[in-house]
């Protein structure tokens, strides 16, 4: 049998390693040259996978263009590659709407926002919770 020692190594690296394909692959799946690599650029987007790393970009891209969305996003997959190895934790996708989860009120507010800059007024009320 195997040392122990090697089996752990051998394990954490093929965690890693399915991290940086998926990690890699979501990158792709936004950012990529749809020459380059063989698929649409915005097909996870279409096939409803909007990841959490598609998500800040989409929404920085249009205030603060490509480049400076890029590098956003480069710096969160290294936060979070760091964490994952602080932690020694396994990677899982939180979903393009984790931040709108997070803080629904200021979601709330920035759509009557969207709606009254489209000329509507929009009074709310909120729904009785659910049983």
């Amino acid at each position: 049998g195997a040392d122990e020692t090697a089996v752990m190594q051998l394990r954490q690296f093929g965690l890693l390693l399915g991290i940086a394909f998926q990690l890699t692959d979501d990158l792709l799946g936004v950012f990529g040259n749809e020459a380059d690599t063989g698929k649409s650029t915005v097909g996870d987007i279409r096939e409803g996978k909007h990841t959490y790393l598609a998500a800040p970009y989409q929404r920085l891209v249009k205030r603060k263009g490509k480049q400076k969305a890029l590098v956003a996003v480069a710096h969160s997959i290294l936060v979070m590659v760091y964490h994952i190895l602080q932690r020694q934790e396994n990677y899982h996708e939180l979903g393009g709407d984790y931040f709108d989860r997070q803080d629904q009120q200021k979601q709330q507010q920035q759509l009557l926002r969207q709606l009254q800059a489209l000329g509507l007024q929009v009074t709310v009320t909120p729904l009785p919770a659910a049983a």
